[in-house]
């Protein structure tokens, strides 16, 4: 027994001499002073619009040693977006300087923005973050659209953010085809993406415009055309069709969407309204601006489904026969399932007779507009031969 512990002391004293043999050869370093550096002057959020607005900072640096140069210092910016899963994650580098000046050129979303301070004779980095939400600049405001100089179609957006000044984005529209004689621009409410929101009109057709929150510039959609969704069998349809107005539309604070359970959408063309159920498909069989379902024969439609905009889906309207002055509404109960237009079945002058041709002289529609306010009136200005004018 005592011949085993003699040797296991042996073991011991051997390790032991082995240890302090490197910590004696460590011990010949000489060790400094840990640089340690404070980050400040950075918020903990930022929000700005993407495409648009910079980020601005003035970090302040301080270390801990009072003869610590900042030229041994370097920078580093970069985000994270926020994601939940691990294989959307991007991690991308954004400037290098001390100041950050950064054009927030990333689509609209919430991101973790990083400043990492390295100190180059230690290595040791230090880290400060932030958020940065970037909002779209086409979430509040209206467009503008028209002709450039040089004959094509232009596009421009009044971005009015709540609690940011107003500021006009000029030129958002690619116009990738060069598409020329601006008419009208046509923003709806819809009931998903599926279903484009916004048209130009030209004076010879219709292209269907990239609606998206998140693109910097808009652009042609191709392929995307309303004669595909058109199945009529009259030989009173004109065809290539002239888009005039889809509706429902927004009007004001509140976008008039095809939500719930109705889901009808009108498409009013020079010659022709159309109705349909989204909820089905976008697709459209004949007008239904003809007084009896078996004729061909179409009346002319002034280009305004009238329906009050306060409600947040459309399932009445009524439109002005152009043909026979008359206003109409339609010949079924269920919008999307009405196949002609009908005179109101009661007509009195108070306050005003739907037939136009009950006055002396006849009135003709002159122009016509939902009104969001007032309990979502709608109004219709008309006039006759002697000059007068009547709301």
């Amino acid at each position: 027994m005592k011949k085993i512990n003699l040797y296991t002391m042996l073991l011991i004293a051997l390790w032991l001499g082995s240890f302090l043999s490197c910590v004696e050869d460590k011990g010949n370093n000489v060790l400094s002073e840990i640089n340690e550096i404070k980050i400040s002057g950075i918020e903990d959020r930022y929000d700005l619009t993407s495409y648009l607005e910079t980020l601005n900072i003035e970090p302040d640096i301080e270390c801990t040693l009072k003869d610590f140069s900042e030229d041994n210092l370097e920078y580093l910016w970069f985000f994270c977006k926020d994601s939940a899963s691990t294989s959307n994650h991007s991690h991308e580098k954004i400037s290098t300087e001390r100041d950050l000046s950064y054009k927030v050129d990333v689509p609209p979303g919430t991101y973790t923005i990083y400043l990492q301070v390295t100190d180059k004779l230690s290595g040791l980095k230090f880290e400060k973050a932030f958020k940065l939400y970037a909002s779209s600049r086409f979430v509040r405001g209206f467009y503008l659209y028209g002709d450039k100089a040089d004959g094509t179609v232009g596009l421009d957006f009044v971005s009015m953010p709540v609690g940011k000044d107003t500021m006009l984005m000029k030129d958002i529209f690619i116009n990738s085809l060069q598409v020329k004689g601006a008419k009208d621009l046509i923003f709806t409410g819809h009931y998903n993406n599926g279903y484009n929101a916004l048209w130009a009109v030209t004076h010879d057709s219709q292209y269907a415009i990239e609606y998206s929150a998140q693109l910097e510039k808009v652009d042609i959609i191709p392929d995307k055309n309303i004669d595909d969704h058109i199945y009529t069998t009259l030989s009173s349809v004109q065809r290539p069709f002239h888009l005039t107005n889809i509706s429902p539309g927004t009007y004001g604070p509140m976008c008039v969407s095809l939500s719930g359970e109705a889901r009808s959408r009108l498409i009013i063309t020079e010659n022709e309204i159309f109705v349909g159920n989204l909820s089905l498909s976008e697709a459209y069989s004949n007008p239904i601006n003809r007084d009896n379902a078996n004729t061909d024969q179409l009346f002319k439609p002034y280009p305004v489904a009238f329906y009050s905009a306060t409600a947040s889906t459309v399932s009445y309207a009524c439109f002005f026969d152009m043909t026979n002055r008359c206003f109409k509404k339609p010949g079924h109960r269920v919008l999307s399932s009405a196949t002609k237009c009908d005179k109101p079945s009661y007509d009195s002058e108070s306050p005003f007779y739907f037939d136009q041709n009950k006055y002396t002289p006849v009135r003709q529609i002159v122009h016509g507009e939902n009104g969001y306010g007032n309990n979502g009136r709608s109004y219709a200005l008309m006039n006759d031969s002697d000059g007068n004018y009547f709301v």
